[in-house]
């Protein structure tokens, strides 16, 4: 018999970054459980017209979505968009309640930002008698994006008190638990990493490119870390291999990169790339010599995976990254990956050395990669993870 999951609190499925794209594989890996997903949207993000194809219909790669407010599209309008959301918010609580009538929901799943959003879902979700299960992927206080107080303030409630409004907690790290597990009310949780889609990486060959390159690809709210890299390759002697950045974020700091490799001695060996659809992403992945992504040693780093190492894992290609968080916990140095000591420009560029003049062991790491990935970040194995926590424990 099959289950009825809602999957809530984030907006813009089934197109966005890694958090839509988390969402994406979980519900994917529910529905090979039998599971019948529906990501919940209470109002919409995208520019008019666009993804015209698919927001013609209701479901995406099996996964049934809804926009409550009536449309996926961002009105240009303040006062229209506001009260989109005002629509949405309530016609969600109508749909919740109407399919729980209809037997047709036994749980609900939250992804979120806001202790709002936690509060509104767990109010509903506990008034319904269904289970409520919340995904926390990061220590909200701990990012170093710029924020207004009241948003300041949202995430140190939701750091602290997201608990209180569920039953069950699924984390991304071990930090994240041992902050679960220090709340006076205990609720049970497990943890589910960094989520892949190992059979679209099988699918899609090697970019052929000319030179053997380094690759980072992240976002610029991760700026110090671009820099960090971009430090680390210009003190390589060897310029027979490049780098290669694909940036998605801000326009203004692209721009800002771009010009500022312009003024290197080693211009030449730097590609900036920005806008790349999925599978050639995915493509690049598998032609790199070896994939960067270097973490700090703060609470933002430790408490997060990111999603991107799950992807360097399935592209087979050997990671360069810290000893730290998650990734030290899961990658072995000089095995299954290349582990700087700590976050330091010196022990970084190493790293890089030690894989360019080695290719049998840049080629073994990343098969060893491969496998650890396959083992632990495919999101066939970890829909019955998630499974069996939200129902074998009811």
């Amino acid at each position: 018999m099959s289950k009825y999951i809602f999957y809530v609190g984030n907006t813009g499925f089934p197109f966005g970054h890694a958090q839509v794209e988390r969402q994406r594989l979980i519900s994917r890996g529910l529905l090979n459980m039998n599971c019948v997903v529906t990501v919940l949207n209470t109002y919409g993000v995208h520019k008019e017209g666009s993804h015209s194809e698919v927001f013609s219909g209701d479901t995406y790669e099996g996964i049934r979505f809804i926009y409550s407010s009536g449309t996926p599209y961002r009105s240009e309008s303040f006062g229209k968009r506001n009260l989109l959301k005002v629509k949405g918010t309530f016609k969600a609580i109508k749909v919740l309640y109407s399919h729980k009538r209809k037997k047709q929901l036994d749980a609900v799943l939250i992804t979120c930002n806001s202790i709002f959003t936690v509060l509104f879902y767990g109010i509903i979700g506990r008034s319904l008698g269904v289970q409520v299960i919340i995904d926390v992927v990061e220590y909200r206080g701990a990012t170093k994006i710029p924020k207004s107080f009241f948003k300041k303030a949202d995430h140190y409630l939701y750091d602290r008190w997201y608990h209180l409004f569920v039953t069950k907690t699924i984390c991304i790290s071990d930090f994240l638990i041992s902050i679960a597990q220090k709340n006076k009310i205990k609720r049970p949780v497990t943890k589910i990493p960094s989520i892949v889609d190992y059979s679209t990486f099988d699918s899609i060959q090697a970019a052929s490119k000319p030179s053997p390159f380094f690759l980072y690809c992240g976002s610029t709210h991760y700026f110090e870390i671009i820099l960090f890299i971009i430090e680390c390759y210009e003190k390589l002697n060897d310029t027979a291999i490049s780098l290669c950045l694909v940036l998605h974020g801000d326009s203004k700091r692209i721009t800002a990169v771009k010009e500022m490799l312009q003024q290197s001695d080693k211009a030449d060996a730097f590609t900036v790339m920005n806008g790349l659809p999925y599978n050639e992403l995915v493509a690049l992945y598998k032609s790199a010599y070896a994939l960067l992504i270097p973490l700090r040693n703060t609470f933002q780093d430790i408490a997060r995976f990111p999603h991107k190492v799950g992807e360097y894992c399935a592209a087979g290609r050997p990671i360069i990254s810290t000893n730290i968080g998650e990734v030290g916990k899961f990658f072995t140095d000089m095995d299954t990956a290349l582990l700087a000591a700590d976050y330091d420009e010196k022990h970084f560029q190493e790293k890089m050395e030690i894989l360019w003049r080695d290719k049998q062991l840049a080629d073994s790491v990343g098969k060893k990669s491969y496998a650890l990935g396959k083992n632990n970040f495919d999101y066939i194995q970890l829909g019955k993870k998630i499974y069996g926590f939200i129902f074998d424990s009811e």
